[in-house]
């Protein structure tokens, strides 16, 4: 049983069946696809891009970017960094495009991540500067009607350059400028928007498990249920791609309590999987009695971060985007099982629901339950990968094939 993931119209969720059904079906199974049209994709994106064509965002990210490389050029060993990087910008210079604004930032975020124990300080006076230059962008496309953000005066928008700076030295940043670009998204208030398109899709998901024998993931449990009946010994595998992990989740708690004190259980795989630490915490009980062999796909960190979801805009992978755009988290941060970041068990990342759903998806000494992709050439059968984007993990030919022969010869560390 696939669940596709989110964001992902019917269309595209049909051509992700077509593409799988044969190669599955060759494997022994029986694939069955669920096909939850989760969300539009073409708006969440026209949102983000949107910004790149903003003059006052496109400025206040420039200054954003400037000013803490600035703080970070003070901050520490100066010979590490670019001699004309070091330079300051003069005034009236015109902001970079985004793209171009990003690579600017890389050699910051080379260096600065070396920095253990590092901090940048801000001061009331650069916070009001701050505060005054974005007004003053905003005033100007208001009067030149060049800006279709509502910039309105919030304490968001006043602490903009407070709230970048705290995420770094809270480690809660994700890269000079991608931490710039999410927390000027926030404070023009776009967050709203990719927030709420968001939690429609989670709504949609537990809607499927409502008390109606017309629901649909209510109606094939109880299928299930009788399928399982009349054949004690039907393997059930659920593969969940992005949020599609939500939905497999989802669907385990809602098996769990139709089954009552039945003992079947069912095998799990996840590619990315976006559900969040917290709410697998939440099911972890029902994880733990139903889930009996679970094999969790996910990119590298190195990956995760070295590529645009959205070219010239967004340069990190669409969990980043859900991480600090989507969850509603105070430190646009949220923790995500499916991203390697948050697997390191050090500051931040040490909530007491992080550490026990890392225990049960990769207990010692069982080393098959996770994969990060790329692999090495010495990865077993079954626990390879090339993926190196979120969107094709599923269809890449190694980690499909690794599927496959998951689904035909099991699970375990000893095939």
């Amino acid at each position: 049983m696939f669940f596709h993931g989110g964001l992902v119209d019917r269309a595209q969720g049909l051509k992700t069946a077509t593409t799988l059904m044969q190669p599955y079906a060759d494997s022994g199974t029986y694939p069955f696809f669920f096909i939850w049209n989760s969300g539009p994709w073409d708006v969440f994106k026209e949102i983000i891009e949107g910004c790149a064509s903003d003059p006052v965002f496109v400025a206040a990210v420039n200054q954003g970017v400037f000013t803490v490389a600035n703080k970070m050029a003070m901050t520490v060993d100066r010979q590490y960094f670019p001699k004309k990087s070091l330079k300051p910008i003069p005034e009236g210079t015109p902001p970079m495009p985004l793209g171009e604004l990003a690579e600017f930032a890389k050699p910051y975020d080379r260096v600065w991540s070396k920095q253990v124990g590092a901090q940048l300080s801000v001061s009331h006076q650069e916070l009001n500067e701050f505060s005054d230059f974005l007004a003053t962008q905003r005033a100007s496309a208001r009067k030149a009607k060049a800006s279709n953000l509502n910039w309105k005066k919030t304490q968001r928008a006043d602490l903009l350059l407070w709230k970048i700076i705290q995420r770094f030295n809270s480690h809660h940043d994700h890269g000079l400028y991608t931490t710039v670009f999410e927390e000027t998204f926030m404070a023009a208030g776009l967050g709203k928007f990719t927030k709420k398109i968001w939690d429609q899709m989670k709504v949609d998901v537990d809607k499927a498990f409502r008390d109606d024998p017309k629901a649909g993931g209510t109606a094939f449990i109880q299928q299930l249920k009788e399928a399982w009946a009349a054949n004690p010994k039907l393997k059930v595998t659920l593969l969940g791609h992005s949020a599609g992990g939500i939905y497999v989740q989802r669907f385990i708690e809602a098996l769990d309590a139709a089954l009552g004190a039945s003992r079947q259980q069912v095998e799990v795989i996840t590619f990315a999987s976006a559900i969040s630490f917290e709410r697998t915490m939440q099911g972890l009980d029902a994880l733990k009695r139903r889930v009996s062999a679970l094999r969790a796909f996910a990119l590298t960190d190195a990956a995760e971060s070295g590529y645009w979801e959205i070219k010239g805009v967004y340069d990190k992978s669409l969990l980043y985007i859900v991480s600090s755009l989507c969850e509603g988290d105070p430190d646009e941060d949220r923790p995500l099982v499916g991203m390697r970041r948050y697997w390191s068990r050090n500051p931040p990342y040490q909530q007491p629901y992080i550490d026990p759903v890392i225990r049960f998806i990769a207990p010692i000494p069982d080393t098959t339950r996770t994969v990060w992709s790329p692999t090495g050439s010495d990865a077993k059968p079954g626990c390879r990968s090339d993926a190196k984007n979120h969107g094709d993990f599923p269809i890449e030919p190694i980690t499909e094939r690794s599927t496959r022969y998951a689904l035909a010869k099991g699970f375990s560390e000893r095939q």
